[in-house]
């Protein structure tokens, strides 16, 4: 009582966490389950959190980058590639990755080979091969196999994640409802103003 008497509580930094952290401990309350209705209704106003992006699954051929004149065969490349003459995966560099990447999403495909390759790639028809790209590992011939568009699953397929984020909305909600009404409490006057 001394120590809170002489404000001691108002000058050491960790009492006045241990006392913030009781009061938001003591503001927190136990949310109830969702109703169908209310989580249905939640889903449908955030669709868009939940929904799968674009991807591409395609192959392709692999050039470290080399010099300059890399570029003068790559028509003659192009359209051996196209003839289907050559097993493509017998021609190149090695990449790590191998030469098939399965549901790449752009987002994926912009952090492993650039923010421009990527923008290439999406842009790419699905009939043939298309090239060169550059990329920061080097040159690439590539061939979309597949392109699955964008897609919003059910609530049933996400179920788990809808109701964790309506849980923890709603317990946001009710803290900031609490808080407010302690602010309402009290008026604040800054010393010297």
């Amino acid at each position: 009582r001394e120590a809170y008497r002489r404000g001691r509580h108002l000058q050491l930094q960790r009492v006045r966490e241990r006392l913030a952290l009781s009061m938001r401990t003591a503001l927190v309350e136990e949310v109830s389950a969702p109703t169908e209705a209310e989580l249905q209704a939640f889903f449908n106003a955030r669709e868009d959190a939940y929904s799968l992006p674009e991807s591409v699954s395609w192959s392709h051929v692999f050039f470290v980058r080399r010099g300059p004149g890399d570029l003068e065969d790559s028509t003659e490349l192009l359209a051996e590639l196209r003839r289907g003459g050559e097993d493509f995966r017998a021609m190149g560099d090695p990449f790590p990755a191998g030469r098939y990447l399965e549901r790449t999403t752009r987002a994926r495909v912009a952090n492993d080979f650039g923010e421009s390759f990527a923008d290439a790639l999406f842009a790419v028809a699905d009939d043939g091969w298309y090239g060169p790209l550059t990329s920061s590992h080097g040159t690439h011939y590539v061939r979309l196999e597949e392109r699955i568009p964008k897609s919003v699953p059910g609530l049933a397929a996400v179920r788990r994640y809808v109701e964790l984020d309506w849980r923890t909305e709603r317990s946001r909600s009710i803290f900031e409802r609490k808080l407010q009404r302690i602010r309402d409490g009290y008026v604040i006057r800054v010393a010297g103003r």
